[in-house]
């Protein structure tokens, strides 16, 4: 979660270009910068793996195991057990850097075993890159806790109540100190599973950046066809006209997607195995320095809508 990188679709007044998903080997939580200085060493572990079944083909669980695990989402529970599966997460702010702060985005999935241990896969905006990590976790009965990168650096944690939604920021005085993020488990299959067809529907988005050092914000919409071809309509604070963008994407069985629009814009984005939302930074066509990202959610499973088309 080491830097923003910018995401919207179109290059507007700012001079930006647009976007999809994946972590950066140095973000803020995934490396040397990742989440407040999570390890850029990747993790071999992967996501976790569902129960394994018997022959019969049901889950080889006991009586005793099922009272010994808390239900995902019970609103009664605060303890690392309640907090696993699949998180769609983001980290923003500023790091500091030998020239000073800076602003940075990390946005991806992060991966939680019930044990204490877990995995993140990202795009940080600084590194414009995918990248995969491991970290160590610990929820109190206080929903008070702890989230350690595999280079060292703590994160002070915050979890709901069954474990749903998990917030944090670096401990300590350190280059990460201005950074902050949050974590929501997704709804859908564990581990999740997704193709081109999960991106289907309008889609609602803000995102906000910094090109050349001056503050970038972008509201808009995007529609995907589900097989490929995605239009996004935008404004820029500022401007008053409506931009439009065509472009393509791919979705991996892993929810990561890459759009890549027709002016040169790419971006990272990661979805939930529903399809419902995602988070998204930009990683390449950009116009000036700087970074772009933002989060988008589903308001309409229908691909035919006035919000690109103007009519």
């Amino acid at each position: 979660m080491d830097g923003l990188q910018e995401h919207g679709t179109g290059v507007g007044a700012a001079g930006r270009s647009r976007r999809p998903w994946r972590l950066a080997a140095v973000g803020v939580l995934l490396g040397s910068v990742a989440l407040a200085g999570c390890g850029s060493d990747a993790s071999s572990a992967g996501p976790t793996t569902k129960t394994p079944a018997t022959a019969a083909g049901k889950a080889t669980t006991t009586a005793a195991d099922e009272a010994a695990t808390p239900a995902v989402g019970d609103a009664s529970r605060c303890e690392t057990a309640a907090v696993t599966g699949d998180y769609l997460y983001e980290v923003h702010g500023d790091q500091q850097f030998e020239e000073g702060f800076a602003p940075v985005i990390e946005v991806g999935l992060m991966t939680f075993d019930g044990k204490g241990s877990g995995t993140r896969l990202g795009t940080l905006s600084s590194t414009r890159e995918e990248a995969k990590a491991s970290f160590t976790y610990e929820a109190g009965e206080d929903c008070v806790g702890t989230i350690t990168t595999d280079a060292g650096t703590t994160y002070r944690a915050t979890f709901s109540p069954g474990g749903d939604e998990v917030t944090f920021f670096a401990q300590g005085k350190g280059s990460q100190r201005a950074l902050d993020g949050a974590a929501e488990r997704m709804v859908g299959e564990a581990p999740p599973t997704c193709d081109t067809s999960t991106l289907q529907g309008t889609y609602q988005y803000r995102a906000r950046g910094a090109f050349d050092g001056q503050p970038h914000v972008e509201h808009g919409f995007e529609v995907y066809d589900g097989k490929g071809g995605v239009t996004n309509a935008f404004r820029v604070a500022g401007a008053d006209e409506q931009e439009r963008l065509v472009g393509t994407y791919e979705v991996d069985d892993d929810c990561h997607a890459v759009v890549t629009y027709g002016n040169g814009v790419t971006l990272d984005q990661y979805v939930s195995p529903d399809g419902a939302e995602f988070y998204w930074v930009q990683t390449d066509g950009f116009d000036a320095d700087g970074l772009f990202g933002g989060h988008e959610h589903r308001v309409s499973t229908s691909t035919d809508t006035f919000v690109t088309t103007g009519r």
